[in-house]
């Protein structure tokens, strides 16, 4: 739903729509949570629940989302600590 992948959300998980949340429950069992539960405002993403395996739950609210906001790249510099070897695999 939020990868942009819409088309494999039915063949990945069964999609309930409660209380003008979409709950999304895996399919498989080797999954790392239970549920995932998303509400939306219009088409922005406002609030997240993810349910893991042993039943601990992580709340997101999101306000003030920009989408496809310009980023400065040098936001994403990676400077490695001193003493650190980089592995380049080009």
């Amino acid at each position: 739903l939020l990868s942009g992948y819409h088309d494999r959300l039915l063949n990945d998980f069964h999609i309930d729509y409660q209380q003008n949340r979409f709950v999304l429950f895996p399919k498989r069992t080797d999954q790392n949570f239970r549920s995932v539960e998303l509400q939306f405002k219009g088409n922005r993403l406002v609030f997240m629940r993810m349910i893991d395996t042993l039943g601990q739950s992580s709340m997101l609210h999101l306000s003030g989302v920009l989408v496809n906001a310009p980023i400065d790249p040098r936001l994403f510099q990676f400077k490695p600590p001193k003493g650190v070897d980089v592995m380049n695999h080009a």
